[in-house]
């Protein structure tokens, strides 16, 4: 049987890795990168990006970066980029990113917000670990077995 819980860790990630207890990035046009995504003891890992409001001409996309080294030498995995080309029609869409048999330790998303303002409601990341059951970290208050 599989139970997300039993078989993954969930981890809420700061959307702007220099404000690590901000989980909801305001509306603005600067280009951010989140927080790491540790994948020590991992498989795969699911990344979810909830965007909040895109106005008119935004841009907003969310590249994933990869690394050897925590806080350091981040460079973009190819393929694996998500992109919301504005308007309200796009607004409170969410965009899944999977990142299968991840070549190095270390994850991150590079956002890219141009042009006018745009809204990181939360960046969550599913890592599918290698042995079960798994222990739920600090940002999941609790889960249901």
């Amino acid at each position: 049987m599989n139970e997300l819980t039993q078989n993954s860790e969930i981890q809420r990630i700061p959307p702007d890795g220099t404000a690590a207890t901000t989980w909801i990035l305001a509306a603005g046009t600067s280009n951010v990168n989140s927080g790491e995504i540790d994948l020590m003891s991992s498989s795969s890992a699911t990344l979810f990006v909830a965007v909040g409001v895109v106005t008119g001409a935004g841009i907003f996309s969310a590249q994933v970066q990869h690394s050897d080294t925590s806080g350091s030498g981040f460079t973009d995995i190819p393929g694996k980029v998500g992109a919301i080309n504005g308007g309200s029609a796009d607004s409170g869409k969410m965009i899944v990113i999977d990142i299968a048999q991840p070549t190095k330790r270390f994850l991150r998303v590079a956002f890219t917000r141009g042009t006018a303002n745009s809204v990181i409601d939360s960046v969550l990341a599913v890592k599918f670990r290698r042995s079960s059951p798994v222990a739920q970290g600090s940002t999941v208050e609790s889960a249901v077995i």
